[in-house]
């Protein structure tokens, strides 16, 4: 019988909670994105409203680590070098109803760490649409948005 990939993102986020290593913990949370939209909107989802703080967190860094990568960007990643994972897209809709679930913890949230963390996720998902409307492709703002996704090592170029 093989795993769904709700059961495999089920079992990274498992071991992303578990992980000591920051750089490990992140590369889990990555690939917990690669199960697709539906399955990181539902987990996150959970996890943003969960009543404990280390799993809003969790739910906040899933946001944060799903590739909201245009078609466009991962070209220009490409170009510059960077190697974007293969994944299925997050839609704009999947992006819309992520930054309202982060905007709603936002406002009931008073936990440091918790706001830390969706403020970061929700800069994200602005970054992409923001950049957008961008007069130029080739500035360095559109590099940082791509760099979080490039692979382990690729990032700190």
């Amino acid at each position: 019988m093989t795993k769904t990939d709700a059961e495999k993102a089920q079992a990274l986020l498992e071991q992303a909670r578990q992980a000591n290593d920051e750089d490990r913990r992140w590369e889990l949370l990555v690939s917990v994105t690669e199960s697709g939209p539906a399955t990181v909107r539902a987990l996150a989802q959970r996890l943003l409203a969960d009543a404990d703080p280390g799993e809003r967190v969790l739910g906040a860094d899933l946001v944060s680590a799903m590739p909201n990568v245009t078609e466009e960007l991962r070209a220009l990643a490409a170009e510059r070098g960077f190697r974007v994972p293969e994944t299925a897209p997050f839609s704009p809709a999947d992006r819309a109803a992520l930054a309202q679930s982060l905007r709603e913890r936002l406002r009931r949230e008073r936990n440091p760490a918790v706001i830390e963390a969706a403020i970061v996720a929700a800069g994200k998902i602005a970054a992409v649409d923001l950049l957008g409307r961008a007069p130029t492709r080739d500035h360095e703002a559109w590099i940082a948005v791509v760099r979080p996704w490039a692979a382990p090592g690729e990032a700190a170029r």
